[in-house]
């Protein structure tokens, strides 16, 4: 990583401004929230429904009890991956401390370190209110190792800020639909609040490195951004959640052999119509917004390679407003 000492203690960035405004008012503390609270009966059931678990005939041979101890391990799971990222996120939050140019966005990506370290104490307890911590996912972890070990701290905020974080969005508000424990609502929405700002950051700020690169430097981003769109959506295999069984004493075999074929992990034909609505429009929504960010950035290529054509403007979103949960 380079190193860049801000010596202009008069210029500001006035995007960054307001965001680190908006952050002040909103911080919150793990303290203060309800953790003695007991986690209820049926709180995380209907998780079975959006993994499409409760099409094995051998979930449907179990108990009520059990079965909410398998989707309580389904949570686990995926949020120890969240877990994992946000570890990631909190390090290379304060490796751009030192390498981005502005005393604003120092400022603001020392502020980003602070909420992921605050984000990782409060992950860390969701987890342990249902399950173990899970081990990392090897894709995860082969992301994750080439964003702590890039040079380039515009490839860093393209893949933390724009992607990791905002996948992590997406997936804490789709959780929100299927989850109905108190203490794990408050806590996602608390970590939402302090996600979105930095997406924000880095569709402000990203624009600036892409200005300062080489052609080189802009082509093994744009590749970068092919790969992360390419890979991001299916971060965990369906083989790693043989794990989640094993905790619940629950053979994996048996459970992919009652499936019907091509059903495993499906949520567009496991959950109820209203929920795989809800599901596949916040997924659209989500898509496009994305795809909108890499055009006002600079990284239209991204999209073109991906699609193979150049995008249509009803593929990209105009703004925040069509990411209404952020």
């Amino acid at each position: 990583m380079s190193y860049a000492l801000s010596l202009d203690y008069d210029a500001h960035v006035p995007a960054l401004r307001r965001i680190l405004q908006t952050s002040e008012k909103t911080q919150w503390r793990v303290g203060d929230v309800d953790w003695a609270r007991d986690v209820g009966r049926g709180d995380y059931g209907r998780i079975l429904e959006w993994q499409g678990a409760n099409r094995s005939s051998l979930v449907r041979q179990l108990s009520a009890k059990k079965q909410e101890q398998l989707a309580r391990q389904f949570v686990a799971f995926d949020f120890s991956q969240i877990l994992h990222g946000e570890q990631v996120a909190m390090m290379l939050a304060s490796q751009l401390v030192s390498c981005v140019d502005d005393l604003d966005a120092k400022i603001y990506a020392s502020v980003q370190a602070r909420d992921e370290a605050r984000h990782v104490e409060a992950v860390r307890k969701l987890v342990g209110r249902v399950g173990p911590i899970y081990p990392i996912g090897p894709v995860l972890k082969q992301t994750f190792e080439q964003l702590i070990n890039c040079r380039l701290w515009a490839k860093q905020v393209l893949g933390l800020q724009l992607f990791l974080e905002g996948r992590a969005l997406l997936s804490f508000r789709q959780h929100l639909l299927f989850v109905d424990d108190p203490v794990f609502r408050e806590v996602v929405r608390n970590i939402e609040l302090d996600e979105s700002q930095h997406v924000a950051f880095g569709v402000q700020y990203i624009a600036r490195g892409l200005e300062e690169m080489s052609a080189e430097e802009r082509e093994e981003l744009i590749q970068y951004g092919v790969w992360l769109d390419r890979n991001i959506w299916k971060m965990t295999r369906s083989e790693e959640y043989r794990a989640v069984f094993a905790e619940c004493d629950l053979d994996f075999d048996e459970f992919e052999a009652g499936i019907p074929p091509a059903s495993y992990l499906r949520p567009s034909l496991t959950i109820s119509r209203n929920s795989a609505k809800s599901v596949d429009q916040m997924h659209d929504q989500f898509h496009r917004w994305f795809y909108g960010a890499l055009n006002r950035v600079g990284l239209g290529e991204v999209i073109e390679r991906r699609l193979g054509r150049p995008v249509r403007p009803d593929e990209l979103a105009k703004g925040a407003d069509d990411l209404p949960w952020v």
